[in-house]
């Protein structure tokens, strides 16, 4: 696999090797783990040529759960009802105290 070839494919995601053992981050899902030049090519060829096959299940479930995905970062939109749950602590938490002035 070539290393431009993936990176270009893979944006958000940054290999490098320190003392010779090959480390990938990946920008999207903020993981970092040890990986190796057959990992690499599995990842690959999983989504750009759709292959499955001869995929470990422990990375078969990261790349299903959306770990290493490929294109470049846009936004993260919170789920509504996560956003209403925010809004809702942030309300409750927080304004009644910023309106009581302690003196």
């Amino acid at each position: 696999m070539n290393r431009f070839k993936f990176e270009k494919q893979f944006p958000m995601i940054k290999i490098f090797e320190v003392e010779s053992a090959l480390y990938v981050y990946d920008g999207k899902s903020g993981m970092l783990a040890e990986i190796t030049l057959e990992e690499i090519d599995q990842i690959y060829n999983y989504h750009v040529h759709a292959k499955s096959d001869n995929i470990p299940d422990y990375l078969k479930n990261l790349l299903d759960d959306g770990v290493f995905l490929p294109g470049s970062f846009k936004s993260i939109t919170p789920v509504k009802e996560e956003l209403d749950r925010i809004i809702s602590y942030q309300i409750e938490e927080n304004v009644p105290g910023a309106l009581i002035n302690i003196s």
